[in-house]
């Protein structure tokens, strides 16, 4: 087993998931759950936080070496971060720089490291999947011919409490926890202030038996913990709801501009055919006129006795037609009207 030195800094603030999860025995039952293995010895964790990482004002992440690999839990707020894998990128490197002793370093020998696992913890606001890999090499901006020169991976959990993952299922631990955070979201949603909101959610938890234990302990210290996540929050609910705003605007005026659009095509329409209607009646009415004009021209014509084949040539009337109109005017069915 590698063993290490580390020294802590008191000087930046704890979160509450790191504070809550800095018991070995809470570390290796996590660990379980994420990757559904079986654990069981305390002693085989190794705590290597380094305690000069900071994020945001915070030591937001835990770090700890199992067996011979070095395991690291990075706690991630509000925001869905892209450079996490640098981020992990960059605390691998100061670890190994303090595992590698400054004589092997530039040894022949190639020394021995422990395999890394970089897990983030995610409970922001944004729509965002229950697990997603992040890869450093998806930043490269030049494509990798070949084999992949550098890789660093990290694997990005949804623990919000609403979203149901897997993973709260299998970590009681980590449920609370997320209950609690939940809980505080919520409370602070419906308009509390941060000290209500807080006290309301560790009331909830100490009735319903949650993080009883912890919340008792560190009643007076958890508003420290987590104000900068609350803040954080407050502020991304207030961007959500101003974009839900406008895209529920956006859809009202696609839905009005539809409507006015389908009332100007049914009035557009109206008027086409009231016009073409029109056109049509004019042309009827011509139609009948020269009708109208062709049978006077055949009743004159025959009155005078003109043969019915010169009558048809002339006014276009066909030769039953111009018969039937000649029997009635030797009938004098016809009055010459």
């Amino acid at each position: 087993m590698i063993e290490l030195k580390i020294t802590a800094n008191r000087e930046h603030k704890d979160s509450m998931f790191r504070e809550y999860f800095s018991e070995k025995e809470k570390l290796l039952k996590l660990y379980n759950a994420i990757n559904e293995t079986s654990y069981s010895d305390v002693d085989q964790i190794k705590l290597t936080t380094l305690g000069q990482v900071i994020w945001m004002g915070r030591k937001n992440d835990i770090s700890f070496l199992l067996e011979d690999k070095l395991i690291v839990f990075i706690e991630h707020q509000s925001t869905v971060n892209g450079n996490m894998p640098v981020r992990a990128l960059g605390f691998a490197g100061r670890m190994y720089e303090i595992i590698i002793p400054d004589d092997e370093l530039y040894g022949t020998k190639q020394t021995a490291l422990p395999t890394p696992e970089f897990y983030v913890f995610y409970n922001g606001t944004e729509t965002y999947p229950k697990e997603k890999i992040l890869r450093l090499s998806d930043a490269f901006i030049a494509p990798v011919l070949g084999e992949q020169p550098l890789e660093t991976i990290v694997k990005v959990i949804n623990i919000n409490y609403d979203v149901q993952g897997e993973i709260l299922e299998r970590s009681k631990d980590l449920k609370g926890y997320s209950y609690f955070v939940h809980l505080v979201k919520r409370f602070t949603a419906e308009g509390k202030i941060l000290n209500e909101a807080i006290e309301s959610a560790i009331s909830r938890c100490v009735d319903e038996n949650i993080l009883t234990e912890f919340l008792r302990k560190h009643q007076s210290e958890v508003i420290n913990m987590l104000d900068w996540d609350i803040e954080k929050y407050k502020k991304a609910m207030r961007k959500e709801g101003r974009e839900e705003g406008r895209e529920e605007g956006r859809e009202e005026g696609r839905e009005e501009g539809r409507e006015e659009g389908r009332e100007e095509g049914r009035e557009e329409g109206r008027e086409e055919g009231r016009e073409e209607g029109r056109e049509e009646g004019r042309e009827e009415g011509r139609e009948e006129g020269r009708e109208e004009r062709g049978l006077e021209v055949a009743k004159s014509m025959l009155r005078d006795q003109t043969p019915l084949a010169f009558v048809s040539k002339h006014t276009g009337l066909g030769l039953e037609e111009l018969q039937i109109i000649d029997n009635e005017i030797k009938e004098g069915i016809d009055d010459g009207s």
